[in-house]
C-alpha cells in the first residue's frame, strides 16, 4: 500500500515568483491496479510522480509505501532500488549498449544477480525477445520504450511509474505500450502520467485528475459500451479496419458467441447506424467516452444523432441505406430544406415573392421590346 499525506511542494518558496505545485495531496493506492495521473500540462502531475519516486523532494507531508516512510532516506532509496521500475517519455536508455547490457545495467543497480534469464524473461513480456543483442540506438522509437519497459520490469518491482510513455510513438506502438503496461497491471501497481483522456478512459482502472496542483476528481473507471459495462476497455477484444478514408475501431467480448449485425451509413457528416437486436447509444454524452469508434478524421469525429428515437432512427436508416440483406445501398443525393423557425420561413416566403415580382418585370419588359422593335 502507498499513502500520501497533505503532500505539498513550492518552487522559489518566500519570493516574489513563489509557485505552489502540489497542493495538499490526499491519496491511498492499492497493491496493483492502472492508475492514471490526468491533467494538462503544468498541472502538477509529472512533479507527484517524481516525488513519489524519490526523484524529487517535497516541502511537507508525508508519503509512505509499504510501511517505509520517504524521510527515511537511506531505507527508502534502498527501497527504490530494489522496487521501483522508472519509464520515461524520452526512453533514458543508453544508445550506445545492447539492449540485453541496458536490462542488466537495471538489475546491477538494483542490487540483484544480473542473469540472462531475468533479461530474456522480461523481453518475451513486451515481445523484444529477438532483439537483444541489438544496439539501441537502432532501434524505433516504440522498439525503445518496450526495452524501457522490459528494464523496469527486470527488477520484479511493487511499483512502476510511467511519466508520458506514448508522448512520443504513433498510433500502433501506442497501443502495443499500453496493452503491455495494462496487462503488468493485472499483478503490479502502475502509475501512469498521462494528458490524454483518450488514453486513460480505455485502460486506467482509476482516473485521478489533477488541476492547478490539487486533486480535482478521483474516480473509478467505468466504460458503458453499446448497453455494457466494461472496466476497461483493453479487457475486451479489438479489431481496426481502415477503407475509403474511414477508420473504424471495433471492441467486442471475446467470450460472447451472439452475432451482432451492425450496419453504417456515412453521408457527408452524418453517420446512421443501425444494430439489430442491441440497443444504440443515442446520446451524445454516452457517445463522447467513444467517440473514436466511428471517426472520419481525428479532429471533427463523426456523431451519432443526439436524442433521436430508436425507432426513428432504424425506421429511417432501414428506409433510406439498407436493402434486405443489410448492405449499404448508393443513395441518391436529396436536398431537404427544413424550415425550423419563423425567420426561416419568413425569409423563404419573402424570396419567392421577390422572384415572382421579377419574373413579372421582366415578362413586362420584354414584350415592351418587341412592341417597339416589330
Amino acid at each position: 500500500m502507498m499513502h500520501v499525506r497533505n503532500l505539498d511542494k513550492y518552487y522559489n518558496k518566500g519570493k516574489s515568483n513563489e509557485l505552489h505545485v502540489l497542493n495538499s495531496m490526499e491519496l491511498e493506492f492499492s497493491d496493483k491496479g492502472l492508475v492514471a495521473l490526468f491533467g494538462k500540462s503544468g498541472s502538477g502531475k509529472t512533479t507527484l510522480l517524481n516525488c513519489l519516486g524519490g526523484l524529487d523532494g517535497f516541502d511537507s507531508g508525508n508519503y509512505s509505501v509499504d510501511g517505509i516512510d520517504s524521510k527515511h532516506a537511506r531505507k527508502f532509496n534502498e527501497y527504490r532500488r530494489k522496487n521501483i521500475g522508472f519509464i520515461f517519455q524520452d526512453f533514458s536508455l543508453i544508445d550506445e549498449l545492447t539492449v540485453e547490457e541496458n536490462i542488466l545495467t537495471a538489475l546491477a543497480i538494483a542490487g540483484d544477480d544480473a542473469t540472462i534469464e531475468k533479461v530474456n524473461v522480461a523481453l518475451i513480456t513486451v515481445g523484444m525477445e529477438r532483439y537483444n543483442k541489438r544496439i539501441v540506438s537502432t532501434l524505433s522509437g516504440g522498439q525503445k520504450q518496450r526495452i524501457a519497459i522490459a528494464r523496469a520490469i527486470v527488477i520484479n518491482p511493487c511499483l512502476i511509474l510511467a511519466d508520458e510513455p506514448t508522448g512520443n510513438l504513433d498510433k500502433e506502438n501506442t497501443i502495443k505500450v499500453l496493452e503491455i503496461l495494462k496487462s503488468i497491471s493485472n499483478e503490479t501497481l502502475v502509475l501512469l502520467v498521462s494528458h490524454e483522456r483518450e488514453i486513460v478512459e480505455q485502460y486506467a482502472d482509476r482516473i485521478i485528475e489533477i488541476e492547478q496542483a490539487r486533486v480535482v476528481s478521483d474516480t473509478q473507471n467505468k466504460i458503458t459500451l453499446l448497453g455494457s459495462t466494461i472496466n476497461p476497455v483493453s479487457q475486451i477484444e479489438s479489431k481496426n479496419f481502415t477503407t475509403n478514408g474511414i477508420a473504424l475501431n471495433l471492441y467486442y467480448s471475446a467470450d460472447s458467441n451472439d452475432i451482432v449485425r451492425l450496419n453504417i451509413a456515412i453521408d457527408g457528416d452524418s453517420v446512421y447506424v443501425h444494430c439489430e437486436g442491441k440497443e444504440l447509444i443515442q446520446t451524445h454524452e454516452q457517445y463522447d467516452i467513444f467517440k473514436s469508434v466511428i471517426s472520419k478524421s481525428k479532429d471533427n469525429p463523426a456523431c451519432l444523432p443526439a436524442n433521436m428515437p430508436k425507432n426513428e432512427c432504424q425506421q429511417s436508416f432501414r428506409r433510406q441505406l439498407l436493402d434486405s440483406r443489410g448492405s449499404i445501398k448508393k443513395v441518391k443525393k436529396k436536398v431537404n430544406i427544413s424550415l425550423k423557425s419563423k425567420m426561416q420561413k419568413t425569409t423563404a416566403i419573402v424570396m419567392a415573392l421577390t422572384a415572382i415580382l421579377i419574373a413579372i418585370t421582366m415578362s413586362l419588359f420584354d414584350g415592351g421590346d418587341k412592341n417597339r422593335y416589330p
